[in-house]
């Protein structure tokens, strides 16, 4: 006796079609059972004759289609399906065919990872030339403090000829010396200035340029 489908078998019939072409493009020598069940099932739809004996045949061919085709399932491969309009917001794409959302997920997982591979090549560029930039200090530290201890040096030398006189007192074979400390100091300073300018420049890229301007 004919009957109305229910929901879940109408549910079924409908996305078996999707299931089928999965399964005539993916799987070898396919059941010819499992169509002719199938096609027959969506034949007794269209014509109202559908009954408890085709519902039961139809159920155990979409069993065996489903056993066939593991591990996908109807859920993955509508996923493949092209529903989703591009947003009006796109109105440059207002001509463009729908896309399925795997290919949405795709687009969105691409922005992500080169939004993430962009800001991995900025930290980089920050981590090395930090790193860079500390060592240059470190050395130009130890070359400042080297070149300090050695001004205290020859200036505890010259103390004991020089003393308390003033430059025009001293002697003309004590100016070289003198000129001497006064080009060490110049370079000191100017190791100082190199110092202070990288720290900057260091403290800038560090901070995306917050520090820096404190700094002024």
């Amino acid at each position: 006796m004919a009957r109305p489908l229910t929901q879940d078998e109408s549910e079924a019939l409908t996305k078996s079609g999707i299931l089928l072409r999965f399964a005539a493009e993916n799987i070898k020598d396919f059941p010819q059972t499992i169509v002719s069940t199938i096609n027959a099932a969506q034949d007794a739809k269209e014509s109202n004759t559908w009954d408890q004996n085709i519902a039961t045949e139809f159920w155990v061919a979409f069993n065996a289609l489903c056993v066939l085709i593991k591990p996908v399932t109807i859920d993955t491969l509508s996923t493949n399906q092209k529903i989703i309009q591009p947003p009006k917001w796109k109105f440059w794409q207002k001509d463009a065919q729908p896309i399925s959302r795997a290919r949405q997920s795709a687009g969105r997982y691409l922005f992500l990872l080169m939004l993430l591979l962009s800001v991995t090549v900025v930290l980089s560029f920050l981590v090395t030339t930090t790193d860079r930039l500390n060592s240059e200090i470190q050395k130009l530290f130890e070359t400042g403090n080297a070149r300090a201890e050695q001004i205290m040096s020859e200036l505890n030398s010259l103390e004991p000829t020089v003393g308390s006189k003033k430059f025009a007192e001293i002697s003309a074979d004590q100016h070289k010396p003198i000129d001497q400390l006064e080009k060490e100091f110049q370079e000191l300073y100017y190791l100082v200035d190199q110092i202070a300018e990288k720290t900057k420049y260091m403290s800038r890229l560090a901070t995306f340029g917050a520090a820096y301007d404190r700094l002024q």
